[in-house]
């Protein structure tokens, strides 16, 4: 039996990645566009987006199946 993270878990997680997104879009188009105008910052924006969104999905995932596995064992 897989232990998957419950509806409520796997929604904050994906709020959590496009909070991340969102920040690293932000972010990103701003260091991208006064480094080296529009195009970079396009660039960086995406970048920063999905590296922020990857990031969070790495550290969370383990920690919910963390937390899975330690509810199945009390």
């Amino acid at each position: 039996m897989p232990l998957e993270p419950s509806p409520t878990q796997r929604w904050l997680m994906r709020s959590a990645q496009a909070l991340a997104l969102l920040v690293g879009v932000l972010y990103g188009y701003d260091i991208g566009s006064r480094v080296s105008g529009i195009g970079m910052g396009v660039v960086m924006a995406a970048n920063a987006g999905v590296l922020g969104a990857l990031t969070i999905g790495a550290v969370a995932e383990p920690l919910l199946r963390w937390q899975a596995r330690r509810r199945m064992t009390r």
